[in-house]
């Protein structure tokens, strides 16, 4: 069976470029234990770190989950503890300073027959689906298209708080609508972060223009025309410019 969308990518990933093993029945636990987008990405990222060369534990920063999944510092710090308690990963001070601070030192726990449940709530459990009366009604379970393009909410909107010290939410309905809608029009996650670049360098300081920096407004029918403002998208072909030459002008 031939892949349909080979012809419109740019790259060609191959084995020798570089992999990570894991286990076919950690990563089957692994894909059922059903976590979180964030959560999955901080677990991912160890193994990555970890079994991806040929080591048991690495010492790892804040920074560098940051880089590698997207998610800011407090959602890292905070989804770590969660691993941590559900005995996914264990991690402690680790002997590596790292800007004056000790680093951590992380190893993800393949013994998932050691695993804890994801803790329950009265009435909702978020394994294993809502409570209606008396009938426990499944929620549908996520495809890899919901989950990147949460990860696509997430990014566009962390880098426009921390751009503008607002404080958006990722998962509104109107939201995730503007920037699907950019999507399908084939616009990337540095297309948004170029909008937000250029809107926030004019309107950050300009008390009538600064409350437009929000997502309605910058994602909005005027996007691509924000993007073109400053140098404009390399998704976007750009138009040619025909100059006449000097015997066509004497004609």
């Amino acid at each position: 069976m031939k892949n349909p969308w080979k012809r419109l990518s740019k790259i060609n990933p191959k084995r020798e470029d570089g992999t990570r093993q894991i286990n076919s029945k950690v990563l089957s636990e692994l894909v059922m234990a059903k976590l979180p987008t964030a959560e999955m990405s901080v677990v991912l990222t160890i193994i990555s770190k970890t079994w991806g060369f040929n080591k048991k534990t690495d010492a790892i920063s804040t920074s560098q989950f940051v880089i590698a999944t997207g998610f800011p510092e407090r959602t890292i710090k905070r989804v770590r503890q969660k691993l941590l308690k559900r005995r996914i990963i264990f991690f402690s001070e680790s002997k590596r300073v790292f800007r004056g601070s000790p680093l951590n030192e992380y190893m993800f726990n393949k013994h998932y027959d050691t695993w804890k449940s994801q803790d329950r709530k009265k009435g909702v459990t978020s394994d294993m689906g809502d409570i209606q009366g008396k009938k426990r009604v499944s929620p549908e379970p996520p495809t890899i298209e919901t989950i990147q393009k949460k990860e696509i909410y997430s990014r566009v909107i962390n880098y426009l708080n921390n751009k503008t010290g607002k404080n958006y939410k990722a998962d509104t309905a109107k939201t995730k609508s503007l920037i699907d809608a950019r999507l399908k029009e084939d616009f990337k996650v540095k297309d948004f972060k170029k909008v937000i670049d250029v809107k926030t360098k004019e309107w950050l300081t300009d008390s009538k223009n600064n409350k437009f920096l929000r997502p309605e407004t910058l994602f909005g029918n005027k996007f691509e025309g924000y993007l073109n403002d400053h140098g404009g998208s390399d998704n976007k072909q750009k138009i040619p410019v025909f100059t006449v030459d000097e015997e066509d002008r004497s004609t």
